[in-house]
Formats: structure tokens, sequence, C-alpha cells
């Protein structure tokens, strides 16, 4: 058997992510028997360790091969003599290769500090040292982990992998989803796009594609991604919104055709504004889930919201203009354009709505309910699902549980 570095760990980590998307299926989906989950997880552990710990000595061997071993040995040093006689790729095709010990996990990850230009971020230091104690776990005695310790480690860290490796071992590293392809198909179509509908999808996925690059996130075509980071998540927004206009349901049954702008309004509330509708709509930001269809469907890429819930007392709500339909609970609200006031009572609210300075407040909708708060689709382009029907009949699932759910649809296409 001979496989190089790139070929063993890249295999390991797709393996691993199988596997954990396995995992997910049988844990989030609804009314699935996940009473083997554990081994689909105990498989993502010692998979993706490997396959990351395997990519990390290329890495230390692509900067100085001895970085690579525990120690410097008469074992070593003969295997190297070996090596440049019989002019072998590396020592560990000699007679001598059982006898030659690499550093291990936590030593490895001490050693890439010492390669310049290169940054392992403290985050992703601190994923891999759990992945490490959790894989160590598995492999030395019965395991006994904190499921959701697992999982939140595991939020989050293809983008940060990706990424890292990118940039370690650049023309060599192929990414765990199947962002490399989704970037090389996009460049295919622009060259021979003739149609005004395919150019404005290549328009739109070049949006995309140019965010997700900033905001540090890996997603191919097909695929559909829930991002976790709330700072990840800012910078994608962002980005999108400054050269697009979207159409948006949410899960209340508003809709609005003219969603142009996305804010923060502090740590955890920010807003949508509707222009067709001159509204804002408040929520507590917690996760967003984008799909990226095919780009020869010319559908546009959807990105789904979910909000966490927001503290409040009934009490103080008590003369507010508020509702509470489909288990969705809001309320209505103005600000005074020139002078800030906000108007909360309900009867105020309806005067200045039946008086001539309307046009003086901007009309507020804060939503207290955590769920799918809502979906935003590129205008001029079509919706490949029926995303609407999809959004109302589970706006009551957590973003992981609605990601499963739609990767599923995938699947059945």
């Amino acid at each position: 058997m001979k496989l190089n570095y790139i070929q063993n760990g890249l295999d390991s980590l797709q393996k691993g992510y199988k596997n954990l998307i396995e995992y997910e299926n049988l844990t989030f989906s609804e009314n699935s028997d996940n009473s083997n989950r554990f081994f689909y997880l105990k498989d993502a552990i010692l998979f993706t360790h490997h396959g990351i710990e395997i990519l990390i000595k290329k890495i230390l061997h692509n900067y100085n091969e001895l970085l690579l071993f525990s120690q410097i040995d008469s074992h070593l040093k003969n295997a190297i003599i070996e090596k440049n006689k019989n002019n072998l790729n590396s020592v560990f095709e000699t007679k001598l290769n059982h006898k030659i010990h690499t550093v291990n996990f936590s030593e490895s990850l001490e050693r890439l500090k010492i390669i310049p230009n290169l940054k392992l971020s403290s985050n992703l230091e601190n994923k891999l040292k759990d992945l490490e104690m959790y894989r160590n776990i598995i492999m030395h005695s019965e395991p006994f982990i904190n499921e959701y310790l697992i999982i939140n480690t595991f939020d989050d860290l293809s983008d940060e992998l990706d990424v890292f490796f990118e940039i370690a071992l650049p023309n060599e590293y192929k990414s765990i989803t199947d962002y490399d392809r989704f970037k090389q198909t996009y460049e295919i179509y622009n060259d021979f796009a003739e149609t005004e509908d395919f150019i404005n999808v290549l328009k739109i996925n070049k949006i995309i594609i140019q965010a997700l690059d900033k905001a540090r996130i890996r997603i191919g075509i097909n695929e559909i991604k829930i991002i976790n980071d709330r700072k990840k998540i800012k910078i994608f927004l962002n980005e999108i919104f400054k050269e697009s206009e979207f159409g948006c349901d949410l899960y209340n049954n508003f809709c609005s055709g003219q969603i142009t702008n996305f804010k923060q309004i502090d740590q955890s509330l920010f807003s949508l504004y509707a222009k067709d509708l001159d509204t804002i709509y408040e929520f507590n930001l917690k996760t967003i889930i984008i799909y990226i269809p095919p780009l020869h469907y010319k559908s546009s890429p959807i990105i789904f919201i979910e909000s966490d819930e927001i503290k409040y007392d009934q009490k103080e709500l008590k003369n507010h203009n508020t509702f509470d339909r489909h288990n969705i609970f809001y309320m209505n609200y103005l600000r005074n354009k020139d002078t800030n006031e906000l108007v909360f009572d309900r009867d105020s609210i309806t005067e200045v709505n039946r008086g001539f300075n309307v046009s003086r407040f901007e009309n507020i909708y804060r939503f207290f309910s955590k769920g799918i708060f809502c979906f935003l689709n590129f205008n001029k382009l079509e919706n490949q699902f029926e995303f609407k029907k999809i959004l109302f009949e589970n706006h009551h699932l957590t973003g992981k549980q609605l990601e499963v759910k739609i990767r599923s649809l995938i699947r059945a296409l």
C-alpha cells in the first residue's frame, strides 16, 4: 500500500465529514431512529482527527522534514542515508520506516508555530485540541463525552480547516466541501454565458463567491450549510447587501419584494429593511443557513435566517401593539424620524396611522419568538424549491434541523 500525505489526509478528512453528515441526519431529522448515531459520531471524530494530523505533518514536511520527527536518532540518520543513496521520495520508503517516530498531534501544533507567515488561529487551535481529547478518550477508554460539546467543536470547523489548509498547502489541498468545484464551474460558465438570464445567474453567484471568500466560508454547488459564527454571518450578509436586493418571506407570513438593508442594532439585535413597505423587521440573530443551487438550474441562492428568543416581560407589554400568531410573538411600534421618540402604545399607534404625519414615523416590528425567521432570495431569479411552504411548515425547527431537512430534499432530486 502506498499513499502520500495529501491522499491519506484528504481521504480521512472526507470520510470524517461523511460520517458527521450521517450522524446529523440521524440526530436532527424528525421521527428518525437515532440509536446508532454515536457510531457515526465516533468515526467522524477519528477520521477527521487523522486527516488533520496527516495534513499538518505534510505542512511540516514541506517546510523542513526534520520537524516531523520526535527525535533525530541513529534510525532516522540511517534512514536519511538510505533515502539519499537509493533516490527515494521519503524516509518512510526505507527499510527503517518502522523505527522512525513522528511527533504527536499536540507537538505538531506547536511546531506549526515555527513556520513564518502561517497563522493558526486560537479558535482553530482550541477546536483541534478538543478534537484530540475526544479522539484519545475514544481510543483508550469507554467514551462518555457530552454530545453537545462535540457538536460545538464541529460547528464551523470545516470552514476553519479549509481556509487554513488552502493557505498552508496551496495547489495541493482540496476543500472538504465542493467549494473548489463551485468556483471552477463559475469560471467555466462565465466564459460562455450569452443569454440574459444566465448572465444574471453568474452576476449573483459572483457576489456570493466574493462574500464567501471575505467571510471565510466554504460551501459547494448543491450544498446547504449552517453558519454559527456571528462575525462571519455579519461579514457575509453585509457583503451581499452591498450589491443586491432580496425578496423575503417571514415566519409569520409577512413578505417583501425589496429587502435592501441589513443592520446590527446592538450585540444580538439585528434588522432588515423592506423598502417597498418602508418597514423594519427586528430579530435576535442566531445562525444563517445557505443553499447554493446548481448554476445551470438558473435558480437563486437562498439564505435562511434563524432567530433566537428575545426575553420580554408580559406586564410591560400590556398596552403595546402586540401579536401572537402561529405561535410567533411580535410587536409593532413606531419611531419618530425627527426626534427618535418611540411610540409603543396601541392607541397612539392607531392615531398616528390615521393622521397626516404618518410619513414622519418609521414602522417597526420586533419579533420575540425563536425559529426560522425568514429566507432571502435574490431578485430576478426563481426559487428551486417551494421555500415559502418549507418556511411556513418548518419555522419551529432549529437551524441545524432545517439544514438536515433541506439536505434530504436535495438528495431526493
